[in-house]
């Protein structure tokens, strides 16, 4: 009888313990802290399978749990609601939820658009390949006409540029289309039952340690992530993906299909995770000293008095971060009145949080785009009565629309702010001037970030500078335009004086005045405004409120990093 030779134990295995704790803070001391930053989480969790050191090693353990994500699966929240963390407790410091990618609102039609996606993607890039083949023979004078698609539905560009053959056959596509409504009308099971609520405040009461919160999304895009814990299939081909949804290009690199779309079907999904965190957030006694809101958002922002902040712990609240994706504004042909009530839903959102915080929050983010000006681009603050004070504010950032005289109001309720960051930020309501002002007479010398800036309805401005130092750019004999960028940031230092330069970035017309009217007067007020001790404003409720006089005055800057702190990949639970 053949005995089974005895397979021999890893060398590694046989370290001991305190030679395992050297190698595991080895790494986590590297200048990219990569055990921090590493998403291959399964291969930690394998680390520990397989070497019994590192089982219940506490510097493994609180890197690999220093965050966990809950997702709202029905499978998930099941186990959730008996799941024992005392094991974990110590290590976890952050906490996200997140929706599946499953929709309740999904439909038929949009469905089969989403998962016939990657095959056309694959049949337009054969298309492009061959009109640059077709222009390269024709001369190079052709070289830079580019191929465009001139279907106008996903049948027809499957008629023209697939030989009429779709990716699958219609009894597949509803199969599947059965199959994903299952688990969506699943997913809204677990929502209006409760159990949701019930399981995250499970886990939060036994994870007292955690205080920084993310209330992410599934957007259906790359860049958000093509896999979940249901169905963990990262690698796949389009034919063995199947009938299943997916991440998916939008936009230019689409065929029929837009972003709007997608997030339309998140809507009442993120809805409903919103509502079941902060009651669950409320429910289990959760100190909050980071929030971060980046989620599909209803333009209604119920949340905000419906009555789930109230009695929310917001008062050790130092991070804030608020950066939601607002469908509606992917939708075509939304109606001005519309537009005016999402901006001012959106800004009674923020001050809504802000009022709760207003003592203790230094960093601000408000960014309700993702990249570019005109996308998402709401307008803020909208209203005077949303301006909320915050006196230990030290940081602020932004790419909102900026009403200017209500965001040079803002500026005045942050005495301790030391930086802010701008970018492709619109002016509305007012003149740049305000908010320059309020920068020059600012008690604190700041840093701007500034990027892409719109200057005099044509150009933009680019600047980093500290409000304590002179320019670094060296000033010419002549030319407006190319003085702006230093007699701007000589102005913001309080180094120099308002002239035409600046003057043409609120669209001088030419004029030698340029657009200095009262400019004076004006400049006289905001000096002793800071030097009077903020008379003529008081914090009534945490906003500030100010005589009419002074309506047109500002004073400073916010600007918030944040994202260091709140964007790390968390791990799945």
């Amino acid at each position: 009888m053949d005995v089974p030779e005895a397979r021999p134990i890893p060398a590694f295995t046989e370290l001991p313990t305190e030679i395992h704790i050297l190698i595991v803070e080895e790494l986590a001391d590297e200048g990219s802290n990569f055990l921090r930053c590493i998403n291959d989480f399964p291969n930690l969790k394998n680390l520990r399978l397989a070497c019994r050191q590192y089982a219940y090693l506490p510097r493994l353990l609180s890197i690999l749990f220093h965050g966990v994500r809950l997702l709202a699966s029905p499978r998930l929240v099941e186990l959730a609601q008996n799941m024992d963390m005392s094991k974990i407790k110590p290590h976890v410091k952050r906490i996200a939820f997140e929706p599946t990618k499953y929709s309740w609102n999904m439909t038929y039609d949009l469905f089969r658009e989403i998962i016939f996606q990657e095959l056309m993607e694959e049949a337009g890039e054969k298309e492009k390949d061959k009109f640059r083949a077709q222009a390269k023979a024709r001369g190079p004078e052709y070289s830079g006409m580019r191929w465009s698609d001139n279907t106008s539905s996903v049948a027809e560009f499957i008629n023209k540029y697939m030989e009429g053959k779709a990716p699958f056959p219609e009894d597949e596509v509803n199969s599947g289309y059965g199959r994903y409504m299952a688990q969506a009308n699943l997913t809204r099971q677990v929502f209006e039952n409760g159990k949701v609520k019930t399981a995250w405040e499970n886990m939060l009461r036994q994870l007292p340690e955690a205080k920084m919160f993310r209330i992410g999304m599934w957007d259906y895009g790359y860049s958000i992530g093509t896999w979940d814990y249901d169905d963990p299939v990262e690698e796949k081909t389009w034919k063995e993906r199947g009938c299943n949804v997916y991440g998916h290009r939008h936009g230019m690199e689409a065929y029929h299909h837009d972003k709007g779309k997608c997030r339309s079907l998140q809507e009442p999904v993120a809805e409903a995770l919103v509502n079941s965190v902060l009651s669950c957030l409320h429910a289990a006694g959760s100190s909050l000293e980071q929030l971060d809101m980046q989620y599909i958002a209803n333009a209604a922002f119920t949340w905000a008095d419906n009555g789930r902040l109230v009695g929310l712990d917001l008062s050790k609240l130092h991070t804030f971060i608020f950066r939601p994706r607002i469908a509606e504004f992917r939708i075509h042909n939304t109606s001005r009145a519309r537009i005016e009530w999402v901006y001012s839903r959106f800004s009674k959102a923020i001050a809504a949080i802000l009022r709760k915080s207003a003592t203790s929050l230094r960093i601000l983010e408000i960014s309700p785009s993702e990249n570019s000006p005109w996308e998402d681009n709401v307008l803020w603050p909208n209203s005077r009565d949303d301006i909320v004070a915050l006196p230990m504010l030290g940081s602020f950032k932004t790419c909102a629309s900026l009403h200017i005289s209500h965001f040079a109001r803002f500026l005045r309720t942050a005495p301790k702010l030391e930086r802010l960051d701008l970018w492709w930020c619109e002016g509305r309501e007012g003149e740049w001037r305000e908010i320059w002002r309020a920068i020059r007479y600012h008690p604190r010398r700041m840093l701007l970030d500034f990027d892409y800036i719109s200057c005099n309805g044509q150009n933009e401005i680019n600047m980093k500078h500290f409000t304590g130092e002179d320019s670094k750019y060296s000033e010419y004999a002549d030319g407006v335009w190319r003085n702006l960028v230093y007699d701007l940031e000589m102005y913001l230092s309080n180094k120099g004086e308002w002239n035409n330069s600046c003057g043409w970035f609120d669209n001088w017309d030419g004029d030698d005045e340029g657009s200095d009217d009262g400019g004076d007067e004006t400049e006289e007020e905001e000096k002793e405004f800071w030097r009077g001790g903020n008379d003529g404003w008081e914090p009534v409720g945490g906003v500030m409120l100010g005589s009419d006089e002074e309506s047109s005055d500002g004073d400073e800057d916010d600007e918030g990093d944040g994202d260091e702190d709140m964007d790390d990949a968390e791990d799945g639970l």
